[in-house]
């Protein structure tokens, strides 16, 4: 059995791999060097199992794939790279790791919901000035102006969280941890479960309304694509905060920056963009620094992370040899397609 691998695949888990299969290696996904098209279809000629990290799989190369039985993605989210329709219908289950980026993404967000209330870039950048001088009256004056007008607590303040998936739910628990009170909207969303643990479910525009730090962490999908737009925008309080570690189509980026530069906000911490990177022309460097904070779109990364989605990802192929179907396959009814039984199913308990 052949597996090609372009995902980044830790030491220890590179050898559980290696133990049921021969695998190869690709790309050098370390360095976001990545396979082109014509390079991947040449891989997947003769590849039984593809472990895929950030190239894209499309219907066209399926066909290039005759022996693919299995995907395994690295990622949270695998249908923003992988064709997964065209997968399922040619028999091909689309396994992923699940949950890699929560713990990076709520520490992310939370870093960045800490440095809007304390004032975190101001003050270190005023530290390094020299703002913090007792023999200088002005520059001290200047400095506590600051600290003493802008520093607010997150204890006791509303958390208004849109999506509470895993990493929605994450950060709004740690929101409760915080002593915060903590809203949400989430149509999918299971009202028992999310009410256990503190939090409180409410309309999106009472959730809007009633936020003083507002994150969005919805999926991106045809009915979510710009859902916080700018009716949703003007009815936030003036002294709210606007947090996005989710991705940029959720937010009509145009009515935030409006809300921004006219005050009408008192504040943003942004992580993803319309357009990235973002160039030295972009308007978001024109909006005060003190009140917009922007992270190049890194909320998800860590080094733990590499080794989470890495024991996932083996653990599912496993999993999957073994006969046993795996809770992260992205469409379950490849299973019962007639195409499974000529591709997906020729390994699938192959380790019984």
């Amino acid at each position: 059995m052949k597996a090609f691998c372009t995902a980044v695949i830790t030491p220890e888990y590179q050898k559980i791999l290696e133990s049921h299969m021969e695998v190869k290696y690709g790309g050098n996904p370390k360095e976001r060097k990545y396979l082109t098209e014509m390079q991947l279809a040449e891989e997947l000629k003769d590849v039984d199992i593809l472990i895929l990290g950030y190239e894209f799989l499309t219907k066209e190369l399926i066909k290039h794939a005759p022996k693919l039985k299995l995907v395994a993605s690295e990622r949270d989210g695998p249908e923003e790279n992988i064709d997964v329709n065209a997968c399922t219908e040619a028999g091909i289950p689309v396994v992923h790791s699940c949950g890699r980026c929560i713990n990076p993404v709520g520490e992310h967000t939370f870093t960045l919901m800490l440095a809007l209330a304390r004032q975190f870039p101001t003050e270190v950048q005023m530290v390094r000035e020299g703002y913090w001088d007792p023999s200088n009256p002005e520059k001290m004056q200047k400095l506590m102006k600051i600290v003493d007008g802008g520093v607010d607590e997150l204890y006791g303040a509303t958390l208004g969280v849109v999506g509470l998936g895993r990493n929605g739910m994450n950060i709004a628990e740690r929101g409760v941890a915080f002593g915060m009170n903590v809203i949400g909207y989430d149509p999918y969303a299971n009202r028992e479960l999310v009410e256990s643990k503190g939090i409180t479910l409410k309309s999106l525009d009472e959730v809007m309304q009633e936020s003083d730090y507002f994150v969005i962490m919805a999926r991106v999908c045809k009915d979510t694509i710009g859902m916080i737009g700018k009716r949703e925008i003007a009815m936030m309080k003036p002294t709210a905060r606007f947090i996005n570690t989710a991705r940029a189509a959720l937010v009509d980026y145009d009515a935030l920056y409006e809300a921004l530069a006219g005050g009408r906000l008192a504040g943003a911490a942004l992580d993803v963009f319309e357009k990235e990177p973002l160039g030295a022309d972009s308007r978001w460097f024109k909006l005060d620094p003190s009140k917009v904070i922007l992270t190049p779109h890194q909320a998800g990364i860590s080094r733990q992370r590499d080794n989470a989605h890495s024991k996932e990802i083996v653990k599912y192929i496993t999993q999957y040899l073994k006969g046993e179907k795996p809770v992260s396959v992205m469409d379950k009814t490849v299973f019962d397609l007639p195409a499974f039984q000529t591709h997906g199913a020729l390994i699938f308990g192959i380790e019984k």
